[in-house]
């Protein structure tokens, strides 16, 4: 019947709850420094790449990917500290003026969790900031997949500011 099933999926939904849910956010975030890094280097492994320091470093607690998790957890305004923060140490290491693809992976995160704040127009000029960078790095005419992405970030936030001609 339609209630047993429902009762079951029920079961099914609490039991996978008690496999993957943690409670305690910072039990999560320790899982998710060590995943990260990880997950980086076994792809390394597996597409048989040379890496310079392959497990020297299992713990990524940075404040990019602090970011994203704030991202991922929806706690933008937290997300973007660690955003600015991360932009900041890039922009002291590589030069203030230097393209790095660090830097415009910064601008692009910023955009993206002012953008899930409603701010779209701040969201457009870290948007543009990335894509100008990132075409320095890459070429104007390449085509690469963080200029996509920026090009994406771009249309999405034109779109939400009802300009549909420059969102395509």
């Amino acid at each position: 019947s339609a209630l047993a099933s429902t009762e079951t999926m029920l079961h099914d939904q609490e039991s996978l709850r008690h496999v993957f849910y943690l409670p305690n956010k910072e039990q999560l975030l320790r899982f998710y420094y060590r995943a990260v890094p990880l997950k980086a280097v076994l792809s390394k492994v597996s597409y048989n790449k040379p890496s310079v320091q392959l497990f020297s470093d299992f713990f990524d607690d940075s404040p990019t990917l602090r970011g994203m998790i704030n991202s991922e957890l929806c706690d933008y305004r937290l997300a973007i500290r660690y955003h600015e923060q991360a932009l900041l140490m890039y922009r002291t290491n590589y030069g203030q003026t230097e393209m790095h693809p660090d830097t415009a992976k910064s601008l692009n995160n910023l955009g993206s969790a002012w953008q899930q704040l409603g701010d779209y127009r701040k969201a457009l000029s870290y948007h543009e900031q990335a894509l100008q960078m990132l075409r320095s790095i890459y070429g104007e005419n390449t085509a690469h997949p963080h200029i996509a992405t920026s090009l994406n970030n771009l249309g999405e936030a034109w779109n939400h500011l009802g300009d549909h001609r420059k969102a395509i």
